[in-house]
């Protein structure tokens, strides 16, 4: 399934049109993974691209700020230890006021494009991690430098690609080499920061490789975290998974031997290496017969089993729970979420408990609406199991699926969020109810969606939308699930993705930037605008709500940091400072002080 992991410009639906639109080139700098793929493989005028996408970004910063930032592949920054055996101290420890830890997914890409027959032969790309909320550099850190590690060893796999598609252009294969490794977060906390690597191989052999891996870290002081700083009784925890595995329908498949391997992943799991999983004392990195897979999520404790690890490929993965409540994670390591959130996925069943106390069995599959030659909604198909032959059928807004999650109402209603893709790569959130006897399609939400974001408390998440004012912008803010089912807003303000660390230029050494404005291209950031003119503005005082009116001079650089949509934006400096500036806007035409927008400021994009 194809999953789009940027928040993107849009190019549709009401967007203003202007003197000055946003070119090609800065687009396709915000681009998804879909449309990365085609426009790189799709027009044949480049041999070989490096490409970046930059989705959302940590909160816009002064420039000071910026010059220490640990985001991106190409710094190497030293992190914590991130020896199981050390423990974090209180100094290591940060407080830093989010309640919820706002992450978002920066994927990089690389492609090559066969001219002799015009199709791309080669696929590459790699998520990696921005932490958007402020507090956690040292967890930054330390998964920056996991992060750099992928995209070299990635690096790696394109290059030995290159040699192998000759053989393949010699034996008349038309075969595209593909690597995806991408992100889904699992538990993101103030003790726990946990996510799983999902990494996707074709290379041209039998059949594709789907491996996963877990990664677990202390929140605070950014240490990875190994099986031993989790449990005090890893026995019970090795008995647990053995159990359930020997209960396994198709246990008497597994290797000879399975449970020697099994052993000795719990023996060796003692300490940790940058590669996410526990490893085996005195060994470069874990191998598949010597670390211990797992992760946390909001449930508990979960141990990967991948294709080949005790059986053969054809019985794929497994994952092994062990429940918080179990009693065999140590306290300050279980999660306790009031309203927990739990991602669900096609040809996969669940169970949850309804609103009246009900457990009820679930079984979801999807298919498409319409003609071949037109675009399809999706048509989602919710059944009590696989072999139910009467499922109620959802037409949703979108047109293919990007994610969903089964969320919790503070009366302990479930309701089913879908996330999809219609037009131009805009997302649709479809809200379903799930506590009747026949689950009902209540709402498509008007104000905003999920995009790259992860839904894993329900009473605090993030959804993201585009607005249109002084320029286009993609914002986000944070919500909750509301009484009735459907997203409620914590805020009337919108935080506007603005950051551009561009990961591209760091490997190539390629300025970036369009060139219109030199001094605003060469800022770390996709809209940065300049005075053209002395306007009044409402300064924000440091250190409390209050504000009073200023008036800054012609030539200021202006950062876009907030909006509530309608009447102003929020402004920083490049010296820190934090200013309203008032807008009015009259069939979709913005000015300030009775000056058209184009007259106050230079550097105002519009997509469309």
């Amino acid at each position: 399934m194809i999953r789009i992991l940027e928040l993107i410009w849009k190019i549709s639906g009401g967007a203003k049109m202007r003197k000055r639109d946003i070119g090609m080139k800065t687009i396709t700098a915000l681009l998804s993974a879909a449309m990365m793929t085609a426009s790189v493989t799709g027009c044949g005028t480049e041999n070989e691209a490096a490409k970046t996408d930059s989705s959302s970004t940590v909160e816009t910063k002064s420039a000071a700020d910026v010059k220490e930032s640990t985001s991106g592949f190409a710094e190497t920054a030293e992190s914590s230890s991130i020896s199981g055996s050390e423990s974090t101290s209180e100094e290591d420890k940060t407080t830093p006021d989010d309640k919820l830890i706002i992450v978002s997914f920066p994927s990089e890409y690389r492609n090559h494009w066969n001219e002799d027959k015009n199709y791309g032969d080669i696929e590459v790309r790699v998520d990696g991690i921005q932490i958007m909320s402020d507090g956690y550099e040292k967890l930054q850190q330390t998964i920056t430098k996991c992060d750099k590690k992928l995209w070299d060893d990635s690096e790696q796999i394109y290059n030995e690609s290159l040699e192998d598609i000759k053989d393949f252009k010699d034996d008349d294969r038309n075969v595209t080499c593909t690597y995806d490794n991408t992100v889904k977060m699992k538990r993101a906390d103030s003790s726990v920061f946990s996510y799983e690597r999902t990494e996707y191989s074709y290379l041209g052999g039998a059949h594709p490789s789907t491996l996963y891996t877990g990664y677990v870290y202390d929140t605070l002081s950014g240490r990875q975290l190994c099986l031993d700083d989790v449990t005090d009784d890893k026995d019970k925890i090795y008995e647990e998974v053995m159990k359930q595995l020997e209960e396994s329908e198709d246990s008497s498949a597994f290797f000879d031997g399975w449970q020697d391997t099994i052993k000795k992943w719990f023996d060796n799991s003692g300490k940790t290496d940058d590669t996410g999983s526990d490893t085996e004392d005195g060994t470069e990195d874990g191998t598949e017969d010597s670390h211990i897979n797992w992760y946390f999520d909001q449930t508990g404790l979960n141990v990967i089993v991948n294709a080949y690890d005790i059986g053969p490929y054809a019985m794929g993965s497994r994952k092994i729970s062990v429940p918080y409540d179990s009693g065999l994670i140590k306290k300050e390591y279980c999660a306790e979420l009031k309203y927990p959130a739990q991602d669900v996925a096609l040809y996969e069943g669940f169970t949850y408990t309804d609103v009246d106390g009900n457990e009820k069995n679930v079984y979801l599959s999807a298919d498409e609406n319409g003609d071949d030659d037109e675009y399809r909604n999706i048509v989602l198909n919710i059944a009590k199991a696989e072999d139910d032959t009467s499922p109620v059928k959802i037409t949703l807004s979108g047109f293919y699926l990007e994610s969903m999650y089964l969320v919790t109402a503070p009366d302990g209603g479930k309701y089913l969020y879908v996330d999809s893709v219609s037009d131009n790569d805009w997302n649709e959130l479809d809200v379903i109810d799930m506590n009747s006897d026949e689950p009902q399609l209540i709402k498509n939400s008007d104000d905003g969606a999920l995009y790259d974001f992860n839904i894993l408390d329900s009473d605090s998440f993030v959804m993201a939308t585009r607005v249109g004012i002084l320029g286009t912008y993609n914002v986000y803010r944070t919500y909750h699930v509301g009484n009735d089912g459907t997203p409620e807003a914590d805020e009337d303000e919108y935080t506007i993705i603005n950051d551009d660390y561009d990961w591209a230029e760091r490997h190539t050494g390629e300025p970036k930037g369009t060139g219109t404005i030199p001094e605003l291209d060469n800022l770390p950031y996709y809209s940065a605008l300049k005075t053209k003119c002395d306007i009044s503005v409402m300064m924000h005082v440091d250190g409390s709500d209050e504000k009073k009116q200023e008036t800054i001079p012609a030539g200021t650089v202006c950062i876009p940091y907030k909006t509530d949509a309608k009447t102003y934006v929020t402004f920083r400096s490049l010296d820190g400072k934090e200013f309203d500036v008032k807008v009015d806007i009259v069939n979709y035409e913005d000015t300030i002080d009775g000056k058209d927008q184009d007259d106050v400021f230079d550097g105002i994009t519009y997509a469309g």
